[in-house]
């Protein structure tokens, strides 16, 4: 929404598949539960794209216009979550997944922030959020009073 000045900045940090469509990025995160609930859309996340009717795409779009005129953002602490490693059955390479783990490329939410001077909130979903966004920006402990912007832990919303 180019008109809405951003207010809260919704941080999350789950690997999730990069969507054909960029219109539906996040479209199976757990977290539009909760967001459904506070804005009244009945929309449940699917996780397989390819399953999403019309209905639920349209849901999932107007409880998504619905968030982001209210100035909430969302993004990722890694820029690289989009990115997952599979092994040749599929399943998840421990190996790789561990390296990955080790070599973690942030987003640059300071950048963002600073852009972005009306952002008062940052809400981490899950303490592992937290955890990450503070250990990869070096946050100091006083950044909520140097940026006048609270960092608060949501409660994570995975199942």
């Amino acid at each position: 929404m180019d008109n809405v000045e951003p207010k809260i900045l919704i941080l999350g940090e789950t690997a999730s598949p990069r969507p054909s469509n960029p219109d539906l990025s996040y479209h199976e995160r757990s977290m539009w539960i909760v967001l459904s609930k506070i804005f009244q859309n009945d929309y449940k996340p699917v996780k397989d794209i390819k399953l999403m009717s019309h209905k639920k795409i349209k849901s999932y779009l107007e409880i998504r216009t619905a968030v982001l005129s209210k100035g909430i953002c969302i993004w990722d602490v890694l820029a690289d979550v989009h990115e997952k490693q599979k092994s040749n059955n599929g399943s998840r390479n421990k190996n790789k997944r561990l390296k990955k783990q080790r070599d973690k490329h942030p987003n640059d939410i300071m950048k963002f922030l600073n852009q972005n001077p009306s952002i008062r909130m940052v809400a981490c979903i899950g303490k592992k959020t937290y955890t990450s966004f503070t250990n990869l920006n070096d946050l100091s402990t006083n950044f909520s009073v140097q940026k006048n912007i609270e960092c608060i832990v949501l409660p994570s919303s995975s199942p």
